[in-house]
């Protein structure tokens, strides 16, 4: 898991090398019978960070790649519990990104509620919210960004700003519906 981070950290700089040098460590950790359906980690690793530089490059096989590695998260039993969250997380992400707010709102909600992380509860939950927006589904989106105003209410200073958007979203979706 550390090889994949490294590859996710180089990714948000840019370094595309770096994942691409990343991918090949990962490579290099398959298992001899190569693609089965009970895929192990490091190939689950070396899928994401493909389907990250495909949507990053704008390949166009992006879309393709995101519809098999959103297919295999849906359908490899193989997976536990916290893997299949945490790449269910960034695979909604990369469906965002290539504009497709119904396949991300799908990924992002298949998580497993006793193994997510504080910080991935939050990112979902924001990232919920705005995929109902954008979806149309505004009574829906004010659910999401409540709860998302209520998790915040404490936030450090750091995090103000952010708090302070998700609760100009809620009033002025909050005035829409009314």
């Amino acid at each position: 898991m550390a090889l994949f981070h490294v590859g996710l950290w180089a990714f948000t700089r840019g370094d595309t090398a770096t994942v691409m040098r990343t991918r090949q460590s990962l490579a290099a950790l398959k298992s001899p019978t190569g693609r089965s359906w009970l895929r192990n980690e490091s190939i689950v690793y070396d899928d994401m960070l493909g389907a990250y530089l495909a949507v990053a490059r704008k390949s166009t096989d992006a879309r393709a790649r995101l519809a098999q590695l959103d297919s295999m998260l849906r359908n490899a039993p193989s997976l536990d519990d916290r893997l299949n969250t945490l790449m269910n997380s960034l695979l909604a992400d990369l469906w965002e990104r290539i504009d497709d707010p119904a396949r991300a709102l799908a990924a992002n909600r298949r998580f497993h509620v006793g193994l997510e992380m504080g910080r991935l509860s939050s990112t979902r939950i924001r990232r919920e919210a705005r995929l109902l927006e954008r979806l149309d589904r505004p009574r829906e989106a004010i659910v999401a960004w409540r709860s998302d105003v209520a998790l915040r209410a404490n936030a450090e200073p750091s995090l103000q700003p952010d708090l302070a958007q998700a609760k100009a979203n809620l009033a002025r979706l909050e005035v829409k519906v009314r």
